[in-house]
């Protein structure tokens, strides 16, 4: 299986500490969880301002996490929206998008319980 997300760069900024880098994937976690409700929340109002604003705010995150596929979909989907671009194609796309991060939700947890297993032990 591979992995939605790439820690190298986290890694190389934590100075080797584990909380640090726990601590940025709970954070990803938990902000890319909100920021889909908003995401979606938006899609429904059909207020591309509000999701584009969205997006452009989550972009960060994917780079900490090494995911340059996000990062890519989420420059695609922020410039669609400022242009006020086709209702279904950004729906489609947001839908793509939305799955990209629950893989990326879900590595990152799959990562925190790994180093809690072995903080475990």
């Amino acid at each position: 299986m591979t992995s939605n997300i790439d820690l190298n760069y986290l890694r190389s900024i934590s100075g080797d500490s584990i909380d640090f880098e726990l601590n940025m994937l709970e954070i990803f976690v938990t902000q890319t969880n909100k920021a889909i409700e908003s995401i979606r929340k938006s899609i429904d109002m059909k207020n591309w301002d509000r999701l584009s604003v969205t997006i452009h705010k989550m972009k960060p995150s994917f780079f900490f996490i090494g995911n340059s596929k996000l990062t890519d979909k989420a420059i695609e989907l922020e410039k669609l929206t400022d242009k006020h671009g086709d209702f279904n194609e950004i729906e489609r796309l947001s839908s793509v998008f939305i799955k990209l991060c629950k893989e990326a939700i879900e590595d990152a947890k799959m990562e925190i319980e790994k180093h809690a297993i072995s903080a475990s032990c």
